[in-house]
């Protein structure tokens, strides 16, 4: 029963969890991710400078395999240009190491090296993650947690704190009270919760102790004795 619940989440399409761009929720929380609403604190949205060189030669080599040198300023520029002002502003907010994984992945796209299907209907990458790590897929979200920074491609915008959420099965329509919290908050809540089929194991786990047969006190005693 478990594997059947967790089959028709998996399978659930992933539009039912991101929202609507136009609509009234939209507006609000795409409101809500600019720069000033952003809390101090909050080590997944940083304007610091990547120091770590690692990665530079990991993306050289990973570009090197399209035929593609890493891109200079100029190459992120001619990319952004016709980004609208949400895409801008999420972008400018991503590092140079994140904006770089959302490019190459992008390329990857063009030149048709993702294991996708057909109809492309959305790609996620998680740009907290090297890029090594990453293996997106067509409409699937890996595993999410408090750090996660997923990035979809196609919308060319990271998720939004109510869209963490509501992967996790919790969504705005039931708890209206959600917008009265900070996005940092929403976060962590959607990376410290789990989905209901865990849920369910955990439930069905704990019945099944309450229910398991129990030896009166004597027996137990003699059949500890006469174990061997």
């Amino acid at each position: 029963m478990l594997d059947e619940l967790d089959s028709k989440m998996v399978l659930q399409p992933l539009a039912n969890f991101l929202l609507k761009e136009g609509t009234p929720a939209y507006e609000f929380w795409a409101s809500r991710a600019v720069p000033s609403h952003f809390e101090e604190g909050d080590d997944r949205i940083s304007h610091h400078a990547d120091t770590d060189a690692c990665w530079r030669g990991e993306h050289t080599s990973a570009f090197a395999s399209l035929g593609l040198p890493r891109p200079d300023k100029s190459a992120m520029s001619e990319f952004t240009q016709n980004f609208a002002p949400l895409q801008q502003s999420m972008w400018q907010q991503l590092p140079a190491r994140e904006q770089e994984i959302v490019f190459y992945f992008c390329q990857c796209m063009k030149h048709d090296k993702l294991d996708l299907d057909s109809k492309v209907i959305e790609v996620v990458v998680d740009t907290s993650q090297r890029l090594c790590r990453n293996s997106p897929k067509n409409s699937l979200v890996n595993c999410l947690c408090r750090k996660s920074k997923p990035w979809l491609l196609m919308q060319m915008r990271r998720f939004f704190s109510i869209e963490h959420l509501a992967f996790q099965g919790i969504f705005e329509d039931d708890f209206p009270g959600v917008r009265s919290a900070s996005d940092v908050l929403l976060k962590d809540l959607a990376g410290n919760a789990f989905n209901a089929a865990a849920c369910a194991a955990v439930i069905v786990t704990f019945l099944c102790s309450l229910g398991a047969p129990r030896l009166p006190a004597k027996r137990r005693r003699l059949r500890d004795k006469t174990h061997f």
